[in-house]
């Protein structure tokens, strides 16, 4: 212990002496915090998905334009069942499935909360946020 303490007090009065020892010490950091703040980007874009349509109307054809055209997700193919839309998140051939409600039609001219739902592959933390907060915000 009296070792480290000394090696310790030897290396605090050395930066002590030289200047831009501190200095380096100090902004290295800083830069390295201001120039990869800038330069990393958490938005996840081009997600494939694939889609499960229950209600095959014009309104839900609609959904699913206004949520390519957002860049965020490729809708990849179509499914018929849970099972099919199952198999396409677990084989990694899909990040992102989108369900429609067999009402999503009626209820969108009815003035009624339409159901739609996203279900998100979540083994990637930073991927499996952007889907739910990308069809919150933009669709």
């Amino acid at each position: 212990m009296r070792r480290l303490i000394a090696l310790t007090w030897k290396e605090l009065l050395q930066i002590k002496r030289d200047p831009m020892t501190m200095k380096m010490i100090v902004m290295v950091p800083v830069m390295q915090l201001l120039i990869f703040g800038y330069a990393i980007n958490y938005d996840v874009k081009h997600m494939t998905t694939v889609v499960m349509d229950e209600s095959r109307s014009y309104e839900s054809r609609e959904l699913v334009d206004k949520m390519q055209a957002t860049g965020y997700f490729d809708i990849i193919g179509r499914v018929d069942s849970y099972q099919e839309l199952r198999t396409s998140i677990d084989s990694a051939k899909a990040l992102v499935g989108l369900v429609i409600d067999r009402d999503f039609g009626k209820d969108t001219h009815r003035g009624a909360p339409a159901k739609a739902f996203l279900i998100v592959n979540a083994s990637d933390s930073t991927t499996s946020r952007s889907p739910s907060a990308a069809g919150r915000s933009r669709c």
